[in-house]
């Protein structure tokens, strides 16, 4: 997506939106991760489990995180962010994440699904996405011990 009309957009609203809480659940690094599961008195019942979403990017439900997204900005009805009223943030989000062109053996492709690998707001928007996630699996009864994530961009 580098060099894309797209990307320099992308870029702004990752930082923009960087401002965003962060999760309770969210380790920086494997170092905090460390740190936190050795400051907890571990039952030897308990079972640690370990899991990588895979192809996440790609099947972020776009229209559903921008919902998530803009219920988390605007609390306010006549509240700005970084001068974009709740109608205007919406289109741009939008726009950075669906209208990504890729080029593949010299053909244009338009990303249909998801957001692009490459693309800066996609670790944001995949951030959102689970933070939904957890805090709803976590309403239904199965909620962990101890629950820590981060990402791993390589």
């Amino acid at each position: 997506m580098i060099g894309s009309f797209t990307y320099q957009c992308a870029s702004w609203l990752s930082k923009s939106l960087s401002e965003l809480p962060q999760h309770p659940s969210t380790a920086k690094d494997t170092f905090e991760f460390v740190k936190i599961i050795t400051d907890h008195q571990l039952d030897r019942n308990r079972i640690m489990r370990s899991f990588d979403v895979k192809s996440l990017f790609t099947n972020i439900p776009v229209d559903f995180i921008v919902h998530l997204i803009l219920y988390k900005v605007f609390t306010n009805k006549d509240y700005k962010f970084h001068g974009l009223n709740r109608t205007e943030l919406p289109k741009m989000l939008n726009w950075t994440c669906k209208n990504t062109v890729l080029q593949f053996n010299g053909k244009y492709y338009t990303q249909l699904d998801g957001v692009a690998m490459g693309s800066p707001i996609a670790p944001l928007m995949a951030d959102v996405f689970m933070n939904w996630l957890v805090d709803n699996v976590s309403k239904i009864g199965c909620s962990p011990h101890i629950l820590c994530r981060y990402f791993l961009c390589l």
